[in-house]
């Protein structure tokens, strides 16, 4: 049974998984498919149940941030799409009017209609999967649409959104080079894209490019090849006035994801769809996390009784909360965590926190990485957890 936990006076936020595309891209391990029209309908009659019983329990009194991810949310057939902005952002008993709200969309659904549909609807921030804009990688990623109709799509929604913008783009991919992914983020640069988020190639054993390579129809980049792209993307942006504020992801200033953020700093925040994870604080720094299934005809079946509720004990929430605020440039504040657990970082994680000060260092009672440390995160996160379970098994935590 799910426990009542009273959200009314907490700051929330909601995030919807649209587990939808047009077509699988080769590297994609991502919860998606093509659906039906019956299986469109299903989702968005479940979507909706599901929302009801959710702010039945815990009585949100709004959402400071939306994020609406997939897959593909911006393949929606348009009235399907007013229909579910029409119950996220202006539905009947709770308020909606939250602070930014996030769709993301592939270039080639971006047209006038939907970015009315969004504007009417109260969106604020676009999130657009660019990837590459080199046709031999966008091939052999099974991306749709070549770099020129891209770009078109990206300057249409350059000149007629009057919200803030995102895109995604991945280094690593087969048929990319240097050179063009540097070219890539400054047409970005020049197009108004107020933050990018450049996330490496990582594929699973069953990914169709996987496989492609095991049988030598493609070619991998190597260590050396990937890294060379980072460098330069890295490079790039910094260039061009992006600030890196998390592993991941650059914005100008003060453009930072607001969404995001409430998920690195491990606040309160409710999921819809199938594979979607809510999360929300208990007492002693403990989480309630609400994971629902990665079916979809289980989810729609009944997505409250198929949700997995689970409690993350105090010592697992202490290293989450630490995971999560290492990967960003604000890092995790000591005042922040004793609030939390009722002990200092140093008494759960010992010395581990510093003991490799050029990748994190205590600076103004925040434990902050450097840009190596984010790059080479995993060797402090270790660390730590070496010690915080040693620290258990002593009885010290």
């Amino acid at each position: 049974m799910m426990p009542a936990i009273d959200l009314s006076q907490r700051p929330v936020s909601l995030y919807v998984h649209v587990p939808f595309c047009a077509s699988r891209c080769a590297y994609c391990d991502f919860h998606s498919s093509i659906p039906t029209d019956e299986e469109r309908l299903r989702w968005i009659l479940a979507v909706e149940r599901h929302l009801d019983g959710l702010e039945r329990i815990f009585r949100p009194a709004g959402y400071e941030t939306l994020y609406i991810g997939g897959g593909t949310p911006s393949f929606l057939p348009v009235p399907q799409l007013s229909r579910l902005l029409g119950r996220l952002l202006a539905g009947t008993g709770v308020p909606r009017t939250p602070i930014e709200a996030t769709m993301e969309a592939n270039p080639e659904d971006i047209d006038s209609t939907l970015l009315s549909v969004l504007a009417d609807a109260g969106l604020n921030r676009i999130s657009v999967g660019v990837q590459s804009l080199e046709d031999d990688a966008r091939n052999c990623s099974r991306r749709r649409g070549n770099a020129d109709s891209t770009r078109a799509r990206l300057e249409t929604l350059a000149s007629r959104w009057r919200g803030r913008l995102s895109a995604d783009l991945i280094y690593g991919l087969p048929g990319q080079s240097v050179d063009g992914l540097a070219r890539d983020i400054g047409y970005l640069a020049d197009l108004g894209f107020s933050h990018v988020s450049l996330y490496e190639l990582t594929l699973s054993d069953e990914s169709p490019m996987a496989r492609a390579a095991d049988v030598g129809e493609i070619a991998l980049p190597g260590e050396d090849e990937r890294h060379e792209r980072y460098v330069a993307a890295k490079e790039t942006l910094r260039g061009r006035g992006y600030q890196r504020y998390e592993v991941s992801n650059w914005c100008k200033p003060g453009q930072e994801c607001s969404h995001n953020q409430r998920y690195w700093r491990m606040g309160d925040w409710l999921a819809l769809g199938p594979s979607g994870s809510g999360n929300l604080r208990l007492d002693g720094g403990r989480f309630l996390r609400l994971d629902n299934p990665a079916d979809d005809m289980l989810y729609a079946s009944d997505p409250l009784a198929s949700c997995t509720i689970s409690t993350i004990e105090t010592d697992d929430a202490m290293f989450e909360v630490l995971m999560m605020a290492l990967r960003t440039s604000e890092g995790l504040g000591v005042e922040d965590f004793r609030k939390r657990f009722g002990v200092e970082p140093s008494d759960a994680f010992g010395e581990a926190v510093v003991r490799y000060p050029h990748l994190v260092s205590l600076r103004e009672g925040r434990y902050v990485p450097s840009d190596e440390g984010m790059d080479l995160l995993n060797v402090v996160l270790v660390a730590c957890l070496d010690a915080l379970q040693g620290n258990k098994a002593g009885g010290h935590v």
